[in-house]
């Protein structure tokens, strides 16, 4: 009888999938599905971690990529958003801006662009003027970090 005996493996618990909010430049934020969209860039700057949380500031872009179906094939969607922050202990110099951009359809062909015209968003939300230079560092990491795009 022992021969016959099989062990029930417990069933693993479901994933959760797991969603971001993303904001956008002048239009309605839009929900996303994380492993639909993998991040194929992202840069920063900010203060460091030597500066107090009270003190500090960071720049951040992401850049995610989508395919999708159609009954035409498969089509690419691109989205750009980046974060700015700025942390002071003086709560009216607190800021947090959110800007970008969702692209589609030939898209790849046109991110260089768009990435540079969300960064100009940025700069012009960001009240001290001292910080908006670090824009440009921040989407310089972010272009640097770009996934190569292959058979361009």
């Amino acid at each position: 009888m022992h021969g016959n005996v099989t062990t029930i493996t417990p069933a693993k618990p479901p994933v959760e999938d797991k969603y971001r909010t993303v904001t956008l430049t002048n239009r309605a934020p839009i929900r996303i599905k994380e492993d639909e969209w993998p991040i194929i860039g992202e840069g920063g700057t900010g203060s460091g971690p030597d500066i107090p949380d009270e003190w500090s500031w960071e720049i951040k872009f992401v850049v995610r990529h989508n395919k999708y179906g159609h009954r035409l094939g498969i089509h690419d969607r691109i989205l750009i958003h980046a974060v700015y922050v700025k942390n002071d202990e003086n709560d009216e110099k607190y800021q947090k801006v959110r800007v970008g951009r969702l692209l589609k359809d030939n898209a790849i062909f046109h991110l260089w662009k768009n990435m540079l015209e969300v960064a100009d968003e940025m700069r012009e939300r960001i009240l001290d003027e001292k910080l908006r230079r670090f824009v440009t560092h921040a989407l310089d990491n972010c272009f640097a970090n770009l996934k190569p795009i292959e058979n361009y």
